[in-house]
């Protein structure tokens, strides 16, 4: 098994699913702060430029 392999990947937006982020902060860009992985696997981001927590749950079947 890899060390790293990619979990999720996430669109830039504020659409419902996208994550935000904005370059307009001097000195550097904004965007989601931090994560949490429930026991379920479901993933949870804050998403401090669109102002909430988007949930992300794996599909049935997988």
């Amino acid at each position: 098994m890899a060390k790293d392999s990619v979990v999720l990947k996430v669109n830039v937006g504020s659409n419902a699913g996208e994550i935000g982020y904005s370059e307009s902060m001097e000195g550097g860009g904004e965007g989601p702060e931090a994560f949490t992985i429930g026991p379920d696997k479901t993933i949870f981001i804050v998403d401090n430029v669109n102002k909430r927590v988007n949930i992300y749950k794996e599909p049935d079947g997988l």
